[in-house]
């Protein structure tokens, strides 16, 4: 059946049926205003000031006349009919960029320009799509990128019910009509299972890097090599090290109470960094003792700053940078190149990552015996089910032939 005005026309025309496509649009309204006066025409009111008055979908309208009332209800009808994915998409980003990070903005941004834009669901009413326009769509997603991930699936659909969420909070959708459409595991590529050593540095590594970078620091006399010792003896989130000021070493330990945020544009470029005074979650905001370790990492840090005439006063970031005479903050990307250069000059077989780092952190503190609870206040976790993700085994096949040996019965093999 066709769809469009123009489709109709066309198809009335190809049976014997001459209309244009303005008289069937005035036929459509007419029949329309017809529905309209026959749904709503007795709750359309005359108050006492000769106005005509109803409230409708949670709008008051006041108008001088029935008739007005009438194209007043008309108009919300057509202007809620036409919208669609594709339609709302503006103010759905304008919406997002004040609600969300800039990375998650970015993912959504990403997401609605190569899965969701110009597809049929994005382009139907509203108010029409069904369960089944989400299966079409979601093998759409498939033909696009067939080699997907189950992880990377889920954050696709994310945006979309982001956006069917949006249309409800607006009251342009009452239910959101593909909120559990999936894909079996069998369509989707498997995903990328790790080892446990290939997520935290064994201690020969972390030992190596540490030392890579301290040599790095008196080579070139400066400190931003020293972060990488720092993030090993602390955990700290890559946007927390950088927003580090020297303010936030208080006598009863380190404050982590800032990060430093990737800023876009509503287009989505990329604009740099900005320092925001939160952390980035509640639970971000902690502070962790300072050890001995860390005392004397601060202590170089502050020395080499001192010697490169870099300012270190309480509201001065810790890890500073100059370049071409412009004295700025380091930034999670150096950071991360840092890390992988230091893997590399110490031969590791994986490259491992600032995350990776972090996961080092509370693996190591678990195997000394902290308990969880201590260790996610530390990592700044909302729930102890975050941390216990981030722990991973140490030494896991001789641990594990330990174990077996010691259930043995060690009774003879007949041979």
């Amino acid at each position: 059946m066709p769809e469009s005005i123009t489709q109709i026309v066309s198809f009335l025309g190809n049976h014997g049926v001459s209309v244009s496509v303005e008289m069937l649009e005035e036929k459509i309204e007419d029949m329309k205003r017809s529905q309209i006066i026959e749904q709503y025409g007795n709750k359309i009111k005359k108050i006492k000031d000769g106005r005509y008055h109803i409230r409708y979908k949670g709008r008051q309208i006041f108008k001088s006349s029935f008739d007005l009332v009438v194209n007043k209800i008309l108009e919300i009808e057509n202007e809620e009919g036409g919208r669609t994915l594709d339609s709302i998409a503006k103010d759905f980003f304008e919406y997002r960029f004040t609600t969300c990070a800039g990375g998650t903005y970015s993912k959504d941004k990403i997401n609605y320009e190569t899965f969701i834009k110009g597809t049929p669901i994005a382009s139907k009413n509203l108010t029409k799509i069904i369960f089944s326009d989400g299966v079409k769509w979601a093998n759409h997603c498939l033909e696009v990128k067939p080699n997907m991930r189950e992880k990377y699936f889920k954050n696709v659909r994310g945006t979309l019910n982001q956006m069917l969420q949006f249309a409800i909070d607006n009251g342009w959708l009452t239910q959101n009509p593909v909120a559990n459409v999936s894909v079996h595991r069998d369509h989707l590529a498997p995903p990328i299972r790790h080892r446990d050593n290939e997520l935290v540095f064994e201690d020969w590594e972390r030992f190596e890097v540490c030392r890579l970078a301290n040599a790095d620091a008196n080579n070139t006399k400066s400190a931003p090599p020293l972060a990488i010792p720092l993030l090993f003896a602390t955990g700290l989130r890559d946007g927390e090290l950088c927003a580090l000021k020297w303010r936030d070493v208080e006598t009863k330990g380190l404050h982590i109470q800032s990060e430093m945020v990737e800023q876009r544009d509503k287009d989505n470029h990329f604009l740099g960094y900005k320092y925001v005074g939160h952390t980035k979650t509640n639970a971000g905001d902690r502070i962790i003792a300072i050890s001995r370790e860390v005392s004397e990492i601060l202590s170089c840090v502050k020395k080499w700053n001192l010697e490169n005439n870099l300012p270190v006063g309480q509201d001065d970031f810790i890890f500073l940078r100059a370049y071409r005479g412009v004295i700025s903050p380091c930034t999670t990307r150096s950071f991360e190149t840092r890390i992988k250069k230091y893997c590399r000059q110490a031969h590791m077989e994986v490259l491992k990552s600032q995350h990776d780092v972090r996961r080092t952190f509370a693996t190591n503190l678990y195997h000394v015996g902290m308990n969880l609870k201590a260790i996610q206040k530390l990592m700044g976790h909302e729930t102890v089910e975050q941390t216990t993700a981030y722990i991973k085994q140490k030494g896991e096949n001789e641990n594990t032939l330990n174990y077996l040996e010691a259930i043995s019965s060690r009774s003879a093999v007949a041979v």
